[in-house]
């Protein structure tokens, strides 16, 4: 415990899921955390709230990583407040999947899912990047649906996180 005291991170998409769990365990390896959720105001509050009794130093941001214009002013919102950032994560994702040729297929629920999957990420990555100092980690969670799709209807959303795996290796 504490590795990561004096260290800030930056967590998009934090308030639940897998982005609470990455939240809690950076609180609890000493980090200075914030993060970053859409519609979950609630559980992003309680999440702030649980840390911040368990003695971590916790920020919540309103802030919708596909959207550039709410990206840079929640990187700012950090550095005000931690001074810093040393560790990124990309977390914020959609799922969305429908047959390629089903009647049902909702074109702009497959555009969000590529504006937050992957766009958001490069506008996150290029907007932080000035703000980390050397040494400083991003890590950008993925999916084995980039390798390997399971079933169909999974191709756009696993498209997504093969291009976030591209750009994340350059």
């Amino acid at each position: 415990m504490g590795r990561l005291r004096g260290k800030v991170a930056f967590v998009t998409g934090g308030s639940r899921g897998i982005g609470a769990g990455i939240v809690k365990k950076l609180a609890q390896e000493g980090a200075s955390v914030a993060f970053t959720y859409v519609n979950a105001t609630e559980k992003a509050n309680r999440l702030q709230s649980e840390l911040s009794v368990q003695g971590g130093n916790v920020l919540s941001i309103k802030a919708d990583s596909s959207q550039i214009q709410e990206v840079g002013p929640a990187i700012q919102a950090v550095v005000k407040q931690f001074g810093k950032i040393d560790i990124l994560v990309n977390n914020a994702g959609l799922y969305y999947g429908d047959k390629i040729n089903s009647p049902d297929m909702d074109r702009a629920s497959i555009d969000r899912m590529w504006q937050v999957n992957v766009a958001g990420i490069a506008h996150t990555v290029n907007i932080i990047i000035p703000y980390m100092m050397p040494g400083s980690r991003i890590i950008s969670i993925g999916s084995g649906a980039a390798a390997r799709t399971p079933f169909a209807g999974v191709g756009d959303y696993a498209a997504t996180k093969a291009a976030l795996a591209a750009y994340t290796l350059s």
